[in-house]
């Protein structure tokens, strides 16, 4: 089992008994079990406010992020992303969808490898929001 899978399901495990630390108030508590899960992985950084928590660190070389909010998922911004991309994605041929892939395995991330392909300028994570399907 790679390290991968392995954390994968003792995330899964620890999650079941985490529902409930999606309150700001609980964001302690989500920390601390962040800090013991994944504190000795490389890139491990944890910042947040008081409506949302980030934890970022890598595994096998992969970029991995757990995001906490107390805003509904269907309003963050990242699932609204998520949601054109798949728009823009349904509107594309394989070509444009492979081209993404080869972007991200070079490191761009999401919405900017997505505004270089389609030729949107500006801020991507702004523009990606304007940009008509056809």
């Amino acid at each position: 089992m790679t390290s991968l899978s392995y954390l994968l399901r003792q995330i899964t495990f620890e999650y079941l008994f985490c529902i409930d630390l999606l309150n700001p108030e609980n964001f302690e508590s989500l920390e601390k079990l962040l800090i013991r899960l994944f504190a000795t992985h490389t890139e491990f950084a944890i910042r947040h406010t008081d409506k949302n928590l980030v934890c970022d660190f890598e595994i096998d070389n992969l970029p991995l992020e757990i995001y906490a909010s107390t805003t509904e998922t269907e309003k963050q911004v990242g699932y609204l992303h998520m949601v054109k991309e798949h728009q823009i994605i349904k509107s594309k041929d394989e070509k444009f969808i492979e081209k993404i892939r080869d972007l991200k395995r070079r490191g761009r991330k999401t919405e900017p490898a997505f505004c270089e392909l389609l030729g949107i300028s500006g801020n991507p994570y702004v523009e990606i929001f304007n940009y008509k399907i056809i």
